[in-house]
């Protein structure tokens, strides 16, 4: 079987494993209340009958977190070296990469004299980098780009 046929039978598996779990481990509780003929002082209530359904709430949560939600792609990590934080070549990447198609969220971090940019894109690293104006490509030197980053190095103006 090759990978794309074995997601589905994963999948079932996973539901089946987690809806077994639920219901043995319903079976295990039993009710330790007295017997009804036995009366209590004051008010006493039944034992809540929702465990079954909120125990197969719980298995189908537990299930749903195991498989990865994309909302808007995947992060990619950008790594502009050696740069100043206020160089407006740093600024004009930044902006642009918040307007480019497919962008969903860009945070940027700064150390060292490197900006580190965290970007949720629909794409690959290369495809995002394709996408920038030529005026952002310009002033950078693009060093690596991997399935989920990009080196940039930063080119100087040498006077």
């Amino acid at each position: 079987m090759n990978k794309n046929t074995m997601q589905p039978v994963i999948g079932i598996s996973l539901i089946i494993i987690a809806l077994f779990l639920s219901l043995s481990s319903l079976s295990q509780t039993k009710n330790t209340q007295p017997a009804a003929n036995t009366k209590q002082a004051g008010t006493s209530r039944p034992a809540p009958q929702g465990n079954a359904i909120d125990s197969l709430k719980n298995a189908f949560n537990n299930i749903k977190s195991l498989f990865g939600k994309k909302k808007g792609g995947d992060t990619i990590t950008l790594l502009v070296s050696d740069i100043e934080y206020e160089d407006s070549n740093l600024t004009v990447l930044k902006e642009d990469l918040r307007i480019t198609k497919g962008v969903k969220n860009v945070v940027m971090n700064y150390k060292s004299g490197n900006a580190i940019f965290d970007i949720v894109f629909k794409g690959k690293p290369s495809e995002l980098w394709d996408a920038q104006p030529r005026d952002a490509r310009q002033s950078f030197k693009l060093v690596e780009a991997g399935e989920k980053n990009l080196v940039l190095a930063y080119k100087r103006i040498r006077n």
